[in-house]
């Protein structure tokens, strides 16, 4: 069957709502590993904040400056200057972090702090675009954090000052020496008197010198700890966390090459989906025949059924292949349901068993038949010997139960795919075809076994049977691509075991199964 094309009237929004559709199909079938990560994050971002021990921070403010006093005194600059003001923030903010000033600090402090322990405390920043920059201290307590930062200021404030007055006394013996030379060598009285002025300034400049820089504001006495901030640290590891497992979820959900839901299924085969079929709890503990089916389950078949009747108008389906790519699917229990609701619906129904290698239909039954279809196949008994029925209850009421007709594989043969690709085969269909309404041949695997697949082209059509969180896409893929070799009437596919949260609206309820009903 070839695939549906795109409508003419599809917009280019029905991609970006089946991706938002995607997207929460994910978040819906990954919730539990999103939680985890999210509930792990947080709780190891709480753990590493309950370990971390109790900090407090102090900030002490400087403000650099130029007093201009050489400017005054001589009418230039006796100190270096420089011309970039970005550049000179980035010297003020270098110059507070000086290792020479920790070591100061650890001194004037004299309480056993070492100058690399005030240095690893310490911390420098630029406020803004201002000329104020911020001296952090940072320690266990709050008044050794205040007493760290505040001293530190001072301490980088006296040493820009004696670093200012080293330059100047640099200057100061330069025109002593100056001096000197001149008294020696008889220059001018005025030449001489010019040089001691300069002298004289100079000493006042020394004496002004603050180094550019003033301490504004000492630190306080921190009240709240900077360090752990757990609300911080817990937000901050939710939101990791969270980050984490939606990344996980997304990368598993594109490794998982099982299908997750219709929608996925609909977009990887391009077949129409002929009916879903809900998940319901089978019961094994009992050796006894199926004796309920699940309303919901029956009415699934229903659909199932008129489903085959409207996308092949035109054609009489007799007889169908329920086929899988890989076992473990559903296609047995899709196969004898099928049958078991066509009979429900007054329909006269059998279900052939053509897996001569693995059979569970008659034990899944109920059955033990004296015959099965290998007998008949290579001349051992008849079809009439070999079919029997199973009973049904579909809990209508006024009807006790429901039965429909059952041919096992019979004893395994040692040429499964011999006797199926027989003549007798062919005419045993051919036979059945004309005593049922409905025929329904139960095939192993076509991915994984070739027994049925001369079957293919003789039967009205093939389903094929895809399961939820189970079949993989590449397999189905590979069974359609080989069933379309061979020519096959492809009818559509059947989503098995769909959750009941899975489907939409109201009808979320309906399908769900009612206590105490079990179905094996």
């Amino acid at each position: 069957m070839p695939k549906q094309a795109r409508a003419v009237g599809d917009r280019p929004q029905a991609n970006d709502q089946s991706d938002l559709r995607l997207g929460l199909s994910v978040l819906r079938r990954r919730w539990l590993l999103i939680l985890m990560c999210s509930v792990f994050g947080t709780a190891a971002a709480l753990a590493y904040s309950v370990t971390r021990e109790t900090e407090y921070t102090a900030v002490a403010a400087l403000w650099f400056h130029d007093s201009g006093f050489d400017q005054e005194l001589f009418g230039s600059n006796v100190l270096p200057q420089t011309t970039d003001p970005q550049e000179q923030q980035a010297t003020d903010v270098d110059l507070a972090g000086l290792e020479v000033v920790a070591a100061r600090t650890a001194t004037a402090l004299g309480n056993g702090l070492t100058a690399s322990a005030v240095g690893a405390a310490l911390g420098t920043s630029q406020v803004g675009t201002s000329d104020i920059v911020h001296i952090t201290a940072t320690a266990g307590k709050p008044l050794l954090a205040a007493q760290i930062a505040t001293t530190a200021a001072e301490q980088f404030v006296a040493y820009r000052r004696e670093s200012d007055q080293s330059t100047i006394q640099q200057a100061l013996q330069s025109l002593k020496s100056d001096i000197s030379q001149a008294s020696t060598q008889s220059v001018a009285a005025s030449q001489t008197a010019e040089l001691k002025r300069l002298q004289d300034e100079l000493r006042v400049l020394s004496s002004l010198q603050t180094g550019n820089v003033q301490l504004v504001q000492p630190a306080s006495v921190p009240t709240a700890k900077s360090s752990p901030q757990t609300r911080r640290n817990g937000v901050l590891g939710l939101v990791l966390g969270l980050l984490i497992g939606l990344a996980g979820a997304f990368a598993l959900d594109r490794l998982d090459r099982r299908f997750r839901d219709q929608a996925d299924v609909e977009r990887s085969v391009g077949l129409p989906v002929l009916a879903s079929i809900p998940q319901v709890r089978l019961d094994t503990s009992s050796q006894h025949a199926v004796t309920r089916i699940p309303p919901p389950y029956l009415e699934a078949f229903g659909l199932l059924r008129a489903n085959l009747r409207y996308f092949n108008v035109g054609r009489e389906i007799r007889s169908v292949l329920v086929a899988s790519s890989a076992p473990g699917e559903g296609k047995t229990t899709v196969a004898w349901s099928l049958a078991a609701s066509s009979a429900v619906s007054g329909r006269r129904a059998i279900v052939i068993e053509a897996d001569m290698r693995r059979p569970t239909l008659g034990k899944i039954l109920g059955l033990s038949p004296i015959f099965g279809l290998s007998e008949v196949l290579s001349g051992q008994a008849t079809l009439s010997e070999a079919i029997v029925q199973a009973e049904i209850e579909d809990g209508r009421p006024g009807i006790a139960s429901t039965r429909f007709d059952v041919l096992t594989s019979g004893i395994l043969p040692p040429n499964p795919s011999q006797l199926l690709e027989s003549i007798g085969m062919t005419e045993a269909l051919a036979w059945l075809a004309d005593q049922y309404d409905l025929v329904v041949i139960d095939t192993p695997p076509l991915a994984v076994v070739s027994d049925a697949i001369p079957l293919v082209n003789v039967v009205s059509g093939v389903i094929v049977v895809t399961s939820i969180g189970q079949t993989r896409r590449d397999l189905s893929v590979r069974l359609l691509a080989q069933l379309d070799d061979l020519g096959a009437p492809v009818l559509g596919a059947v989503v098995n075991r769909v959750r009941s949260h899975s489907r939409r609206g109201r009808y979320a309820s309906y399908y769900k199964e009612p206590s105490g009903v079990a179905v094996r």
